[in-house]
């Protein structure tokens, strides 16, 4: 329970706590506020105004930009996603987005992709513009290309695309040509509400696993249910698998398998020839 000054006391779970080293901007805590109510699907928190109510699952690092009548709050990240500037914001208005789960998808993926593009990003954002009308206005969504999980080429042009459902080919907002850097940033007019991806040629990452395997295939004592003991034979096997979405580049991995202690490499057949 929490007790206050005056005798009175909360008696309840209590979801998150989170501190600052200052005092927060009004701004500020209705994006905070908006944050936990998504995340723990509370109805109270911000003003309907500033509220982040995203569909479905889409409730994880909120983050965003919004204005209120103390000062804009300038820069939000949202899993790998930076939103700055918003001149079509106001008092009491906010462009917020979050993605559908605490761990989101990395990598990329061919489905859904816009024309003119080869992949897209498997993480998805869903932005919520909390107000609507008051012109057209500029912002700039900058995507950190190693937080995806994907890499692109100097000087190649991606984009910035979004559908308003869940589901169908995503459509070019804007385009921005990538400088190597490990972030591009895209400028849009008037962000509408919906799901965004970065598009693209762009290249996953491998993710290769190891997996090895013994089986005794005779010693020199048992006639079946062979056991691993002296004179033994013991077939090794190894397994290597990509579960990523890119391949390696070519002549970079290399595979080692030593040969335990005790253990003598054996080249010829077993059981029939060949």
């Amino acid at each position: 329970s929490l007790c206050g000054g005056d005798g009175g006391y909360y008696n309840g779970s209590v979801s998150e706590v989170i501190a600052y080293s200052r005092r927060l901007l009004i701004a500020e805590k209705n994006i905070i506020l908006s944050y936990l109510a998504a995340k723990y699907a509370n109805p109270g928190g911000a003003g309907s105004l500033s509220k982040y109510t995203p569909p479905g699952s889409f409730r994880y690092h909120v983050g965003g930009i919004g204005q209120e009548n103390d000062g804009s709050v300038t820069v939000g990240t949202s899993a790998g996603l930076t939103i700055t500037n918003g001149t079509f914001l106001s008092s009491g208005r906010y462009l917020l987005a979050g993605v559908d789960s605490i761990n989101p998808a990395s990598g990329t993926t061919t489905a859904d992709v816009p024309t003119g593009y080869t992949r897209r990003s498997s993480r998805v954002w869903y932005l919520q513009r909390t107000f609507s009308g008051g012109g057209p206005g500029n912002v700039s969504l900058s995507f950190n290309l190693a937080q995806l999980g994907i890499s692109a080429s100097s000087g190649t042009t991606l984009a910035v695309a979004s559908r308003t459902g869940t589901s169908g080919q995503f459509s070019t907002v804007s385009t921005a040509t990538y400088n190597g850097s490990g972030t591009v940033t895209f400028s849009v007019t008037g962000p509408a509400t919906g799901y965004y991806v970065l598009a693209g040629t762009l290249s996953g990452t491998p993710k290769l696993a190891l997996n090895l395997g013994t089986q005794v295939l005779s010693d020199t004592i048992n006639t079946s249910n062979f056991k691993a003991i002296p004179g033994s034979l013991v077939r090794g096997s190894a397994l290597v698998t990509n579960t990523g979405d890119a391949s390696p580049d070519s002549n970079s991995t290399v595979f080692s398998l030593a040969i335990p202690t005790n253990t003598k490499f054996y080249l010829g057949d077993i059981g029939t020839a060949g």
